[in-house]
């Protein structure tokens, strides 16, 4: 087989620019492993970054996937397991399989910076962390994932012998409930930045009780930027109160089981804007995961205190619909102009209108493109039911970036769905905006409420169809103001020649009438000029007169004389 650049055909591996190792062809125990190669080998192994392995899965773009016995042959022939892969800081090992520990082992190594595990079920967790022991000891990010079925007694032990053998570690992300008295005291000396116990659906309470919840019992937590973690409302207050609670939160995903006490909550957010005021994301799951019937509805007074943060990202989560106004919504742009991503309890767990309150008005939609100009995301709940089309109003301004927007459970109820598509099409950017309709799928108990088909379906398409008739007009409408254009231009140079005419004919009049002036001035001259003058008889008499008074001749004679002889 012919070699290609970056790829190892004798052992499969394969080392692109991408950094990523992945053992493409499966290297069985009957092959023959020369000497000349390892050199070509190391080469290629100096290149490697990160390892991704599953033994449970096969990829698309190899041959299959790496089998764990390949890690231990090729730890067999190489003396220094270390120098093989010198430059490997990210491992991330999903463990399906027993038998894929052993070579856990032999890849694990000091270079390592970064380590997820992701253990299934049947797989004994505190074997797999025995393992890691004294292999690794200047991991940075430490990502554990365990079966839903293990328990924090199970597995603290070996857990807690494994983190207090990572003396830098900043980044741990544990499952939820895990933070036990032991596993604090192993974290005890370290600077801690992010924390996260996520549990999306709290399946894990049940084999985990809140006397295992997190508090800030170590100088580890007073580090932290990031908490993701469950904790029981109640005792919220005075866990945040604690001296070695965070007071540097930028990032904080909280998750309660049950609200019994909205002044719970309150004091809570009071708590938390007094002693980490930097927090720019917020995530208050307030699901109850019992009778959702029993929820008391949230209003946003309720929260309002989060208006004192300078958020760019929340979500909220609660049993019923979140009851807020269109005061609301001018508050939250007002204080949250950065605002990029904003859920307001899209997916209420009860919809039925008998037993919750209704949902956003649609019409007040048309508030939050005037005061969310960065807005990506939004995720609203609403109840659009029959005569929706009679307050239907055109927007005056539309989502200057909107990316997705989340309806959740929000029904439509008797409403036209062209005439709702039409309505959010008016308000979208751009086609390409995707509007989602999501549901609890993770949820142990079908939706109260809730059928499968809410009319999003039907509002999707029309959409698709609102932007494509939008494209064509926009098309004709183009053609159009482009013959206007050409009509306009055509105006505009038959009035330059109008203009121009004008001119030349007032030119042309002055002329003429100068003509005219000068002709008869000419005229005017020339007949005086030809004509010879008569002398008048009285002026002769006169001249006659004079001389006769200076000559002292008769004037009788001398006025005769002259009548009867005149000169010409």
């Amino acid at each position: 087989m012919m070699e290609q650049p970056g790829y190892c055909t004798q052992y499969g591996i394969f080392a692109q620019s991408t950094k990523t190792m992945c053992i493409s062809k499966e290297y069985g125990s009957d092959a023959v492993i020369k000497f000349e190669n390892w050199e070509r080998l190391q080469f290629y192994g100096q290149n490697v970054r990160s390892i991704l392995h599953d033994d449970g899965k096969r990829f698309k773009n190899d041959n299959g996937n790496v089998r764990s016995r390949t890690y231990l042959t090729l730890a067999a022939v190489v003396a220094n397991r270390a120098s093989f892969l010198p430059n490997l800081h990210t491992l991330e090992w999903t463990i399906s399989q027993a038998s894929s520990i052993p070579a856990l082992g032999v890849i694990a190594s000091p270079s390592i910076k970064h380590i997820k595990l992701i253990i299934k079920s049947d797989i004994d967790s505190s074997r797999v962390l025995n393992t890691l022991l004294g292999r690794m000891g200047d991991l940075i990010t430490v990502d554990i994932c365990l079966p839903f079925d293990t328990t924090v007694q199970t597995a603290e032990d070996s857990l807690s012998r494994f983190l207090r053998e990572q003396p830098k570690l900043s980044n741990l992300r544990l499952p939820p409930f895990f933070v036990s008295e032991k596993i604090v005291a192993s974290l005890s000396g370290m600077k801690l930045r992010r924390l996260e116990q996520p549990d999306r659906g709290n399946r894990r309470s049940q084999h985990n009780p809140l006397g295992s919840q997190l508090c800030f019992d170590s100088e580890a937590f007073s580090t932290l930027t990031s908490l993701d973690c469950d904790m029981d409302m109640t005792k919220a207050s005075t866990v945040f109160s604690a001296s070695m609670a965070p007071r540097c939160l930028t990032k904080l995903y909280i998750s309660t089981r049950h609200l019994s006490d909205v002044g719970d909550l309150r004091e809570f957010l009071g708590i938390l804007v007094s002693t980490n005021p930097m927090i720019i994301a917020l995530s208050l799951n307030l699901y109850s995961f019992g009778s959702a019937t029993d929820a008391k509805a949230l209003t946003f007074d309720d929260v309002s205190q989060m208006l004192r943060f300078d958020l760019n990202e929340l979500t909220i989560t609660h049993d019923l619909p979140l009851l807020y106004g269109l005061d609301h919504i001018h508050q939250m742009g007002a204080a949250w102009p950065k605002m990029d991503y904003l859920s307001l309890n899209d997916e209420p767990l009860v919809q039925d209108a008998t037993s919750s309150p209704p949902g956003l008005p649609p019409e007040m939609l048309t508030a939050f493109t005037a005061h969310f100009p960065v807005l990506t995301t939004l995720g609203v709940y609403m109840r659009i039911e029959e005569g929706f089309e009679e307050m239907l109003l055109t927007p005056k301004e539309k989502f200057k970036k909107l990316e997705n927007f989340r309806v959740g459970t929000s029904s439509i109820v008797g409403a036209d769905p062209e005439e709702v598509a039409a309505f959010l099409a008016s308000m979208m950017p751009n086609p390409k905006v995707c509007i989602v309709n999501t549901y609890s799928s993770w949820y142990p108990r079908p939706l109260e409420g809730v059928v499968n088909n809410l009319g999003w379906d039907g509002v999707v398409k029309a959409v698709s169809a609102c932007f494509k008739a939008q494209k064509r007009l926009l098309r004709d409408l183009k053609d159009k103001e482009a013959l206007l254009e050409e009509q306009r231009a055509i105006n505009a140079s038959l009035q330059e020649i109008e203009i121009s005419l004008q001119t030349q004919i007032t030119a042309l009049k002055a002329e003429h009438e100068a003509c005219l002036t000068q002709t008869e001035t000419t005229v005017k001259q020339s007949a005086t000029t030809q004509t010879p003058e008569v002398p008048s008889v009285e002026s002769e008499a006169s001249t006659a007169v004079k001389e006769y008074q200076t000559a002292d001749v008769p004037l009788r004679c001398t006025i005769r004389s002259e009548v009867v002889s005149p000169q010409y």
